[in-house]
This record gives C-alpha cells, structure tokens and sequence, in this order.
C-alpha cells in the first residue's frame, strides 16, 4: 500500500510540473475544420445533430404526413378502448362469449 501512494504522489507531482505550462483554452479558442465557431451553440456535440436525418427524411415530418400518423394513432387508441370493453377481464363476460359463439356456430353450420 505504501509504494502505490509513494508511485501516485510521484505521478501526480510529474504531471502538476508538467501542467504549469499548460495554456488555458477558453471557449471560443478552438477550431473545427478551419472554421470558428462564433456562437456558444455551435460548439456543443450535438448542435444540429438531425440536420442529415431532416434533409434525407424530411418529408415524413411535414404536416400531412403528422397528421396522418396522428389519425392513425387515434384510430388505433379507439379500436383498443373499444377491444378493451370487450374484454374486461371479468370471467362471465367471458362465458357469455363462448357461449354466444357456441349458438352462432350451430345457427350457421347444423340450421
């Protein structure tokens, strides 16, 4: 234990010596490609990171296409509010459908 905190006090006292001719980079003192980036935003990972997606896929975000996919969303909600009446979970419900299937199918098939 002794000589890892004598190798970790000699490692960081090489590099606190190193660090001292270390400049400071503030935030606008980079570049990218050549270019500056002039506002706070731009220097951030993901400024504009579905600039690609929106000019390859845009067209499925234009209002038609929303408003298509909302319709269908809320139609999908309907039959499955409507299914879930259906099938509450309550066992005679449930009866009341085997036995309804039961008469149907002798109607339709020994009538």
């Amino acid at each position: 234990m002794i000589i890892v905190g004598i190798m970790f006090v000699v490692l960081f006292s090489w590099l606190a010596l190193l660090s001292r001719k270390a400049q400071k980079v503030k935030q606008f003192n980079i570049v990218y490609s050549g270019e500056r980036p002039f506002t706070p935003e731009t220097t951030h990972v993901s400024h504009n990171i579905f600039a690609g997606y929106n000019k390859a896929l845009g067209f499925l975000v234009m209002p038609w296409i929303t408003n298509f996919w909302n319709y269908l969303s809320d139609a999908i909600h309907d039959i499955s509010d409507f299914i879930k009446r259906i099938y509450s979970g309550n066992g005679q419900t449930y009866l009341i459908h085997i036995m309804l299937y039961i008469v149907v199918v002798y109607f339709v098939f020994f009538n």
